[in-house]
């Protein structure tokens, strides 16, 4: 085999984003990317992932909305807080664009809810291992932000049944990284 996957697998990466430059990334690179994400895996053949991209003026107002979000869940003023409020405010000139990473319920329920959060998991990933095409983008996949919050299902106008699973950040950044510190798998392996 003239391809080593588990090497590729190895040197994917999430890059975050103090390491982004804040240049912009093409839109059809986003493109290239979606495509990689769908080709996960998915039971019956459900295609759960659903993605909601935001760029320039899009990104500014789903920032105003995350800021939004966290004011109304903290509301008292404090120096860590007045640092997350900063950062938050930071997003759209350091990030070229977010995907909102969503999860539409199969209607039929042909498969259990949580076979359809694990598809769309799968899809990230690939989004993951597209990036490494791109020696000079990176992104990472946050949960945080107020991505499981109802004003964000509210805002992604997303149904009952359907889920954000979280904000897909992607940049421009000046270096890959590609080494990790992950422990040897024998660490989390039991053969019975």
């Amino acid at each position: 085999m003239d391809i080593d996957i588990l090497e590729i697998l190895k040197s994917r990466r999430s890059h975050f984003r103090k390491e982004f430059t804040g240049e912009r990334v093409s839109d059809d690179i986003i493109k290239y990317l979606l495509d990689c994400a769908h080709q996960a895996p998915t039971h019956k053949l459900t295609f759960p992932w659903f993605f909601k991209v935001f760029s320039e003026n899009s990104l500014q107002k789903l920032c105003d909305e995350i800021l939004k979000i966290h004011l109304n869940s903290f509301p008292q003023s404090n120096e860590i807080e007045d640092t997350r409020i900063q950062k938050i405010k930071q997003i759209p000139s350091e990030v070229s664009h977010i995907i909102a990473v969503c999860m539409i319920r199969d209607k039929e329920r042909r498969v259990p809810e949580i076979e359809e959060i694990c598809a769309v998991a799968c899809a990230v990933e690939n989004i993951y291992i597209g990036l490494l095409n791109f020696p000079n983008i990176g992104g990472y996949w946050c949960t945080g932000n107020g991505a499981s919050t109802e004003q964000m299902h509210h805002y992604l106008n997303l149904s009952k049944e359907d889920k954000c699973l979280g904000f897909f950040m992607i940049g421009k950044i000046n270096n890959r990284r590609t080494r990790s510190n992950r422990p040897l798998v024998d660490s989390y392996t039991e053969w019975i």
